[in-house]
C-alpha cells in the first residue's frame, strides 16, 4: 500500500465524465528530457505538451503532499476523447457511417465538450499497484 497522487482533467459539461486509466507522470516527463535526436520531439513540441497539461502544478502537488514526482499519475483518457473531439469534425465527412458505431461516434466527437486540461482535480490517498 502506497500513497499516490491521481491527476484527472475536468468537464465543464454537467454529469460528464471518462472511465480513469492513470500513467506516470514521471514517465512521461522522463521522454519529454530525452534528446530530440532520440525522441523526435522538438523544443516547441514539449513545451506545448507541458503547458496543455499543466505539468508544473503536477509538481507543485508533489511537494504539497510530500511525495515524490514519481508517485503523480494522471489519467489519460480525457486526452484520447479531446484528441478525437478536435480531429473527428475535421474528417467526419469522410467518415462512412456504415454501422451503428461509426454513426454514434462521428456525432459524439463532434459535439462532446472538452476536458479542461488546466484544471485538475487531485486525489491522494493509498492504492496498491500489482506486482
Amino acid at each position: 500500500m502506497e500513497q499516490y497522487i491521481l491527476v484527472d482533467f475536468t468537464c465543464s459539461d454537467e454529469g460528464a465524465d471518462t472511465f480513469d486509466l492513470y500513467v506516470s507522470w514521471i514517465d512521461l516527463k522522463n521522454l519529454l528530457s530525452l534528446p530530440e535526436k532520440e525522441t523526435r520531439i522538438k523544443k516547441e513540441t514539449r513545451k506545448i505538451i507541458n503547458e496543455y497539461l499543466d505539468t508544473e502544478k503536477f509538481i507543485e502537488y508533489a511537494e504539497y503532499y510530500e511525495l515524490d514526482e514519481s508517485r503523480v499519475f494522471f489519467n489519460i483518457i480525457p486526452l484520447f476523447v479531446n484528441a478525437a473531439a478536435t480531429i473527428v469534425p475535421l474528417i467526419k465527412d469522410y467518415c462512412g457511417s456504415e454501422s451503428t458505431e461509426s454513426s454514434f461516434f462521428v456525432v459524439h466527437f463532434t459535439t462532446v465538450i472538452q476536458a479542461n486540461t488546466r484544471k485538475h482535480e487531485v486525489n491522494c490517498g493509498p492504492f496498491v499497484l500489482p506486482k
